[in-house]
């Protein structure tokens, strides 16, 4: 990792956004199934009712901006605060140079 003169804080944060992004995908994935399992009925009924509660009236736009806002300070406490772990977890800790002791002739 160090030869290529990359900082082991970056390897962290690009390894938790891969992790992030697997279980991201997983989780649609399974998502899918869930969908195929159930059927086409079943699926348009479920986006029936989600535009009927969500869209047919949507929020107003303040509300909307406010709650994205928080929602990525969120993310990004959560990507920061993990890739911190990480590093503390993974990076070398630097070797302590033990000397010989020496006796003070006298």
């Amino acid at each position: 990792m160090y030869s290529l003169g990359v900082k082991p804080s970056l390897i962290i944060k690009f390894l938790f956004l891969i992790t992030s992004g697997l279980l991201v995908g997983y989780r649609t994935h399974l998502d899918l199934i869930k969908w195929n399992h159930l059927g086409r009925e079943a699926f348009l009924a479920n986006q029936q009712n989600r535009f009927d509660k969500y869209m047919a009236h949507p929020q107003s736009v303040i509300a909307l901006v406010v709650f994205s806002i928080f929602a990525m300070l969120v993310w990004a406490a959560l990507y920061e605060g993990l890739a911190f772990a990480g590093k503390k977890l993974f990076s070398r800790a630097p070797k302590k140079e033990s000397f010989p002791q020496q006796s003070i002739p006298s």
